[in-house]
C-alpha cells in the first residue's frame, strides 16, 4: 500500500513484527510492502520505488544485509534491535547503516523518535536527490545554453539563482558567475514582478507557461521581458528547478505604440490616404490568387496585411509546423499575430524588415507594398529556417497544442530551410512583384481605366503564374520533380490508356538520419544530392524522377514493363557499387523496390506495392545497412581525429576474448564489439578546441568533455541499429565503487558491457603509444589494474582479465 510520506520496504518473517511495524507506519502516513526473504524482497523492490528499508530482528538480517550490498542500495536503510537489548545484529553496524532503533516496541507510538527517525532520513535522502538531480541540471544546460542568444537561467525552489548563461550576464551587465547564488529578485524591477512570479511559478504547468515582467540591469536601465518558464522535476515528478527564458520585447512594445500613432497620421485627412483602401486597388479574389502563386512557387508563407497586422485574407502555404501551433486563442497563435503586427509596424517606414519567431525560431519577412509613397500594405513572408531547429522549445510547444511526440517530430523534421542567399533572393522576386502590382493599380486608379488595366495585370499574372508552376513542381534541393508534380502525373497518366503498362521505383536513400545527427544537415542534403543525381541519370530518359519526401523518391516509367524497370534498376546499383568504390566520404546506400500495374489495377495500388517491397528489399539488407550505417559513425570520427583505428581493434580483441572467456551469448558478443568501436561516438558533439588539447583540462572543460557519454547515448538511440547499445555508451564511464559519471552507478548496477569495457580500456591506454610517452609494459598495466579493483573495476572481471592475460592470449 502507498503512504503519503514515503514507502517502506520491510524485511523481516516475524508476523508479530509485521503486525506492530505495519500499523505504526501506517498512522505516521507511511506505506509498506513486506518481504519474508531476500526473494521476495527482490521481487517488491522491481516494481516499487521505496524510499527506505527496515530489517527485522530475526535471523535473516544477515542474508538482507548481503542482498542491500550487492543491489547498491541508495535509500535510507535500519536494523529493528528486537525485544532485547542485547538483539542488535553484529552485521548492522559494520554495514553502517543510516540508523538503529532500539526497541521493535518503541513502533507503538507514533509519535516515538523510532518513526520520526525513518521519516527525517527519508526527507533527507530525498532532499539530498533532488540536489544532485539539480547539479546534474545545471551541468547540462551550461553545456547547451551558453551558445543561445537569448537569455536564459536557473532557479531553484528558494528562487536561488543557480546558473545563468553567457548571454544573461552579458544583458544585466554582471560579471561572469556574479548571478549564482543570487535571489531572481534581484533581476525584477519591483515586489510586484517577483509576486507574478512567484504565483505564475505556483500554478505553472508541466510544458512550460509565461508572462511579462520588468526587469533591471545593473546600472538601473529598466526592460520590459517575456518570461518562459518551464519546470525541471525528477522522475517521481517533483519539481525541483525552473528554467527561465528572458526574451527582451521592449523594442516591439515601442513599436507597437508607434504603430498606433502611424495609422491615425495615415487615416488624417492631411495624408491624402484617408479613402484609398488597398482592396480598392486589387480585389479580394486577386490578392489570394497572388499569394497562393507566389508563396506555391517561392516554397515560403505569405499572406498581405494592413498596416496594423490584419491580414486580408487567408495566408497561403503555411508550414504544418506553424498551423498545428497556431491553435485560434493559444499562446503561439497571440504571439504569431503580435509579431505580424510588429513586422508591419517596423516596416512602416518603407524598409524591408526581418524577425525571428519567438515561437519555431523561423524566420519572416515584412516587404511594404507601397502606394503614394506610402506602405498601404505588407507582404509578410517566410517561416523558413535559416538554421537547425530549436528541438526542445518546440516540442515543448507542440506538446502543450496536444500532438504526440511521434507526429511532433515530424512537423519539426519538416520545417522548411534554406539558406541567407535563397532567402535574399525570394524576399527581391516579392517585392519586385509588389512594386509591379502597386504601380499598375495605382495607375488605373488614377487614369479612369481600373477595369481595362486590371485585366491587362491579370492576364501578365496569369502568364507570370504559368511560369512559376513550372518552378513549383521543381525540388529545390535535388532539382528533380517533387510531389506536387508526381501528384499531378499520376492524375495525367491515370486518364491516359496509351501510357499504359506504367511500372514505379520506390526508393529510400539509407541512413539519412544518422548522417544528419552526425555529419551534419549540410552532409545530409549533400548526400541526397548525390542520389538524386543517380537516380536522375539512370531513369530520366525514361521517365520522371520525383523526390516526394525527405529521403523518399519515386520514379514512374510510363510504357515501361517490368523486366525493363529492373534492368534500369540493376544499372542504378552498378552505379551505387562505382560510386562507393571510387569516391571518399559517405557511402550511399538505396534500398528500392519495382511494381507494374496490372490489368484494372489503378496506379496508386501498383506505387503502393513498389513501396512495399522496397520496404521488403530494406528489411532483407538490413545486416548491410547496420554495416553502412557504422561506417558512417567512424568515418566521422576519423574525420574529425577522435577515433583511433588501432584503438578500436585492440579493444575489440580484448573484450571478444572476455565474452568468450565469461561464456557470453552471442548478443552480448556483438554488443560489446559494437561498444568498443562507438563507445566515444558523443565526442561528435564536444568542440574540437576540448577534444584536441594537448594540456589538462580545466572543470569546465571537464564538464562539457564528460557531456560525450550523453550525446553519444542519445545519437545511438535514434538509430534502429544502434539503439540496443545506447544504453552501454551513457554508462561506460561508471566506476564500480559508484565515483564515475554520468549516473554514479555501482556494483552489479554497471551494465556487465560497461564493466568489461572499462577494463580493456584502461589496459589499451596504458599499454598505447601517446605523443608524450612510450607505452607501459603489459604486466605494468595488469598490476595496475589489480591494484583498482574493487574501486573503479569490477572485482570478479579483473581476475578473469588477468587469467587471459598471463595464458597469453592477448
Amino acid at each position: 500500500m502507498a503512504g503519503t510520506n514515503g514507502d517502506v520496504l520491510l524485511i523481516t518473517c516475524d508476523s508479530a513484527e509485521v503486525a506492530v511495524v505495519g500499523e505504526a507506519l501506517a498512522q505516521a502516513g507511511l506505506g509498506y510492502g513486506q518481504a519474508a526473504d531476500v526473494a521476495a524482497a527482490g521481487l517488491l523492490a522491481a516494481t516499487t520505488p521505496f524510499d527506505a528499508v527496515l530489517l527485522g530482528s530475526d535471523k535473516s538480517v544477515s542474508d538482507a544485509i548481503a542482498f542491500l550490498k550487492s543491489s547498491g542500495t541508495r535509500v535510507p536503510v535500519l536494523v529493528m534491535s528486537g525485544a532485547g537489548k542485547s538483539d542488535m545484529p553484529v552485521e548492522a553496524i559494520k554495514y553502517v547503516l543510516s540508523g538503529a532503533l532500539v526497541q521493535v516496541a518503541g513502533l507503538r507510538d507514533p509519535g516515538s523518535g523510532a518513526v520520526a527517525t525513518i521519516l527525517e532520513l527519508i526527507s533527507r535522502n530525498r532532499t539530498s536527490n533532488l540536489g544532485a538531480r539539480l547539479q546534474d541540471e545545471v551541468s547540462k544546460l551550461s553545456y547547451i545554453a551558453d551558445t543561445f542568444s537569448e537569455c536564459l537561467l536557473m532557479i531553484d525552489r528558494a528562487a536561488t539563482i543557480v546558473y545563468a548563461n553567457r548571454a544573461c550576464h552579458e544583458k544585466y551587465e554582471y560579471s561572469r558567475g556574479a548571478l549564482k547564488n543570487c535571489n531572481i529578485s534581484g533581476l525584477l524591477a519591483g515586489p510586484e514582478d517577483f509576486a507574478r512570479l512567484k504565483e505564475l511559478i505556483r500554478v505553472t504547468r508541466p510544458g512550460g507557461s509565461n508572462t511579462e515582467l520588468t526587469t533591471v540591469t545593473r546600472s538601473g536601465q529598466k526592460l520590459l521581458s517575456l518570461a518562459v518558464i518551464t519546470p525541471r522535476s525528477d522522475d517521481a515528478g517533483t519539481v525541483f528547478a525552473y528554467v527561465i527564458l528572458l526574451q527582451d520585447i521592449t523594442d516591439s512594445r515601442y513599436a507597437e505604440s508607434r504603430l498606433q500613432r502611424r495609422i491615425s497620421a495615415l487615416t488624417s485627412p492631411a495624408a491624402g490616404l484617408s479613402s484609398l483602401d488597398f482592396r480598392d486597388l486589387i480585389t479580394d479574389p486577386e490578392i489570394q490568387m497572388l499569394q497562393d502563386t507566389m508563396a506555391a512557387a517561392m516554397g515560403v508563407s505569405a499572406v498581405i496585411v494592413t498596416s496594423d497586422g490584419t491580414p486580408l485574407n487567408r495566408s497561403s502555404n503555411v508550414t504544418l509546423l506553424c498551423s498545428s501551433l497556431a491553435r485560434a486563442g493559444s499562446g503561439p497563435a497571440q504571439r504569431c499575430s503580435k509579431c505580424i503586427a510588429d513586422l508591419a509596424g517596423r516596416a512602416d517606414t518603407g524598409q524591408q524588415t526581418r524577425c525571428t519567431c519567438p515561437c519555431t525560431g523561423m524566420v519572416e519577412v515584412a516587404i511594404p507594398m507601397v502606394v503614394n509613397e506610402e506602405p498601404a500594405a505588407f507582404w509578410i513572408i517566410g517561416q523558413v529556417s535559416l538554421g537547425e531547429p530549436a528541438r526542445e522549445k518546440l516540442q515543448g510547444l507542440l506538446a502543450d497544442q496536444g500532438i504526440p511526440p511521434g507526429e511532433a517530430r515530424n512537423l519539426i523534421a519538416g520545417m522548411p530551410r534554406m539558406t541567407v542567399h535563397q532567402l535574399n533572393q525570394i524576399v527581391a522576386t516579392f517585392s519586385m512583384v509588389a512594386d509591379k502590382v502597386t504601380r499598375l493599380a495605382v495607375q488605373n486608379l488614377q487614369q479612369g481605366k481600373y477595369i481595362n488595366e486590371r485585366n491587362i495585370a491579370l492576364e501578365e499574372l496569369q502568364r507570370s503564374e504559368q511560369r512559376l508552376q513550372e518552378m513549383s513542381y521543381r525540388d529545390g534541393l535535388t532539382g528533380l520533380h517533387n510531389r506536387m508534380f508526381f501528384e499531378r502525373e499520376m492524375g495525367r497518366l491515370g486518364s491516359d490508356v496509351t501510357t499504359f503498362p506504367v511500372s514505379f521505383v520506390a526508393a529510400d536513400v539509407d541512413g539519412l538520419k544518422l548522417i544528419n545527427d552526425t555529419l551534419g544537415h549540410a552532409a545530409g542534403d549533400q548526400h541526397l544530392q548525390i542520389a538524386g543525381r543517380m537516380l536522375s541519370g539512370v531513369f530520366s530518359a525514361s521517365g520522371a524522377v520525383c523526390r516526394i519526401g525527405g529521403d523518399e523518391f519515386c520514379v514512374l516509367l510510363p510504357g515501361c514493363d517490368e523486366a525493363a524497370a529492373g534492368q534500369k534498376l540493376e544499372r542504378l546499383r552498378e552505379e551505387i557499387r562505382h560510386h562507393n568504390e571510387s569516391q571518399p566520404g559517405c557511402p550511399v546506400s538505396i534500398s528500392a523496390g519495382i511494381a507494374t500495374t496490372n490489368p484494372g489495377e489503378s496506379l496508386y495500388d501498383a506505387y503502393k506495392r513498389a513501396d512495399r517491397m522496397m520496404y521488403e528489399h530494406k528489411m532483407k539488407r538490413d545486416d548491410y545497412a547496420r554495416s553502412k550505417s557504422i561506417d558512417m559513425i567512424l568515418l566521422s570520427l576519423s574525420e574529425r581525429d577522435y577515433m583511433d583505428h588501432g584503438h578500436t581493434r585492440v579493444l575489440t580483441v580484448i573484450v571478444d576474448a572476455m565474452a568468450s572467456a565469461l561464456g557470453l551469448g552471442e548478443d552480448v558478443q556483438a554488443n560489446l564489439k559494437l561498444l568498443a568501436r562507438l563507445h566515444d561516438l558523443g565526442k561528435i558533439g564536444v568542440p574540437d578546441e576540448i577534444v584536441m588539447k594537448p594540456g589538462k583540462l580545466d572543470e569546465q572543460e571537464w564538464v562539457i568533455m564528460r557531456s560525450h557519454v550523453e550525446i553519444g547515448a542519445n545519437i545511438a538511440s535514434r538509430s534502429f541499429h544502434m539503439n540496443p547499445i545506447a544504453p552501454l555508451i551513457r554508462h561506460h564511464h561508471e566506476r564500480y565503487d559508484g565515483t564515475g559519471y554520468p549516473s554514479g552507478l555501482s556494483g552489479s548496477r554497471i551494465p556487465l558491457e560497461c564493466r568489461i569495457m572499462a577494463i580493456a580500456d584502461s589496459y589499451d591506454a596504458m599499454i598505447a603509444d601517446r605523443p608524450y610517452r612510450k607505452g607501459l609494459s603489459g604486466d605494468y598495466a595488469l598490476e595496475e589494474i589489480i591494484r583498482n579493483s574493487g574501486t573503479q573495476f569490477d572485482p570478479e572481471l579483473v581476475k578473469v582479465f588477468a587469467g587471459i592475460v598471463k595464458s597469453g592470449r592477448l
